[in-house]
């Protein structure tokens, strides 16, 4: 996701990872309850734009049910 010039790249991550991203990202993963995650910042680092990238890349995810209905 992206906003402002801040472009926020996150994937999971296999099973006993943890969660490996910057403080702010970090935080709202720890916050949602996200268990393994990597995530990546490229572009500014200012954490005003990492936290709303963060929330705007969250809200980008699909379910699987999702995802299967929109292949059919």
């Amino acid at each position: 996701s992206k906003f402002g010039a801040s472009k926020l790249l996150m994937s999971p991550a296999p099973d006993g990872t943890g969660i490996v991203a910057g403080s702010a990202v970090r935080a709202i993963a720890e916050l949602a309850g996200i268990p393994n995650l990597m995530a990546k910042i490229q572009g500014s680092r200012n954490p005003h734009n990492v936290v709303k990238a963060t929330f705007a890349g969250l809200r980008q995810l699909t379910t699987r049910e999702e995802y299967v209905n929109a292949r059919k």
